[in-house]
């Protein structure tokens, strides 16, 4: 595997038919990890995959083996590093624009444009203005980006501009705003005396939010006006199914049988007329 730099180099590697071993390395279905497939068709033995002079199988979480014709990796979800490009988070491309900071009693809008890498989006968080009094820094486990106010001062908050990338939400520091949470923002920044914050952030996501209730609100009322066009025909229809029923139950038995049979009768007398004004309209064209 040496010379790997990708995913991709690795699965090719495997891949490569002078290998001679017939196997096929692939990205699972899940897109979490790599899973080794068995291509001898009944040859015996066991699938088995070892290190020989580094960690590279257990790295790549695909060091075991299997009596079954699949080896399954072990989930990698990669830890975040300073070296992590945005293009390249677990979650997906991560979007460099700008974001508004909050930190203690110091408000600021930072540009993320042009950071290319996790390190540059904690450098710029972290030194852009240092009275905000902001560190950034990686989580343990290299699943979160954490921020810190270093005297200790509460409110720590960054959320996305109106009109710019998703940058916060997509880094994780920020979430979608629910319409209660934009108005508990409001009373935060009111109370801050943030106005920027309530001019630029709060007030237009507050017009988002109510413009989103407006368009469920005719959605539902659309639903709701169909709903009642069918429950009318679903009356309509069992009040004519009831007249039927009702019409059959109420019948006289011996009547209908009477007239059935008088029915009857008139249909083979005329059925026999007809014949007869048949027979003789056809002996007429003969002569």
């Amino acid at each position: 595997m040496r010379g790997c730099s990708t995913v991709k180099d690795v699965l090719n590697k495997i891949n490569d038919p002078e290998n001679g071993i017939y196997v096929e390395a692939r990205i699972n279905a899940d897109k979490n990890g790599i899973e080794i497939v068995d291509k001898n068709h009944g040859a015996s033995g066991k699938l088995e995959v070892i290190d020989c002079d580094s960690t590279c199988a257990f790295d790549l979480g695909i060091k075991g083996r299997t009596v079954d014709n699949v080896l399954v990796g072990k989930d990698l979800d990669p830890a975040v590093t300073r070296d992590t490009l945005l293009t390249s988070c677990v979650n997906g491309s991560v979007p460099a624009g700008k974001v508004y900071v909050q930190s203690g009693e110091k408000s600021l809008e930072i540009d993320l444009t042009g950071c290319r890498t996790i390190g540059d989006v904690m450098d710029k968080l972290s030194n852009t203005d240092l009275t905000l009094h902001l560190t950034a820094w990686i989580s343990e486990d290299g699943k979160h980006l954490n921020l810190t106010n270093t005297i200790n001062q509460p409110y720590i908050k960054v959320v996305d501009i109106s009109g710019e990338p998703a940058t916060a939400s997509a880094l994780g520091l920020g979430s979608t705003q629910s319409l209660f949470s934009t108005l508990m923002d409001l009373r935060d920044n009111m109370l801050r005396c943030d106005e920027w914050a309530v001019s630029n952030i709060n007030l237009p996501q507050i017009d988002e939010a109510l413009e989103r209730i407006l368009i469920v609100h005719d959605e539902v009322g659309a639903k709701t006006n169909r709903v009642d066009t069918t429950k009318t025909k679903i009356e309509s229809i069992n009040m004519n199914l009831k007249t039927m029923l009702t019409n059959v139950e109420d019948i006289d038995m011996t009547e209908a049988i009477i007239q059935m049979s008088e029915w009857e009768t008139t249909y083979q007398a005329s059925l026999q007329v007809g014949a007869r004004l048949m027979q003789t309209s056809l002996l007429d064209f003969i002569r």
